[in-house]
C-alpha cells in the first residue's frame, strides 16, 4: 500500500527532476512495521541508478509512514546534493497533515557559501500545482 498511494508520487518527482533520464537498475524493499502486522506496508527503501547517464548519479528514497512518536524527529523532505552544492525541500504537509502553516522551506547552501544556507522564497500552491506534469493527461 505504501509504494502505490506515497511513494510512487516522490518517484514521480524524481523522475521529472530527472527527465529525459531514465534510471538503468531499481532496486526497492517495502515492509510491514512490526505492531501491525495485519497493515499492509508503511516502510519503503528504494535506490535508483542512471549509470547510462552517469554512473555516479543514484537516487535513495526512504519513507516511514509509522513515525509515531511526536513531531519533533519526524522529518518530510527531499535533498538533492551535488558537485558544487545541495537544495533541500521540506514538506510540511507531509508533517502534520492540513496545518502546514509555514512549514514548506527551499533552502540551498553551494560550495562557496562556506555551510550557509539560503532561503529561497516558494511560489505557488502544491496542490494542483505539483500535478501539472504526471496528471496533465487524466
Amino acid at each position: 500500500m505504501e509504494l502505490t498511494y506515497h511513494s510512487i508520487h516522490y518517484i514521480d518527482l524524481i523522475r521529472s527532476l530527472l527527465s529525459p533520464w531514465e534510471p538503468t537498475s531499481i532496486q526497492c524493499h517495502t515492509c510491514r512495521h512490526i505492531s501491525q502486522p495485519k497493515l499492509d506496508s508503511v516502510r519503503t527503501h528504494l535506490s535508483l541508478s542512471y549509470a547510462d547517464h552517469d554512473p555516479s548519479l543514484y537516487v535513495t528514497l526512504h519513507t516511514n509512514h509509522f513515525h509515531r512518536w511526536g513531531v519533533k524527529y519526524a522529518d518530510s523532505y527531499l535533498k538533492i546534493e551535488g558537485d558544487n552544492g545541495v537544495l533541500r525541500a521540506q514538506m510540511g504537509l507531509q508533517l502534520e497533515y492540513g496545518d502546514q502553516k509555514d512549514q514548506d522551506h527551499l533552502e540551498l547552501c553551494t560550495n562557496d557559501m562556506n555551510g550557509r544556507w539560503v532561503e529561497i522564497p516558494l511560489k505557488g500552491n502544491r496542490f494542483p500545482d505539483s500535478f501539472l506534469g504526471p496528471m496533465a493527461s487524466v
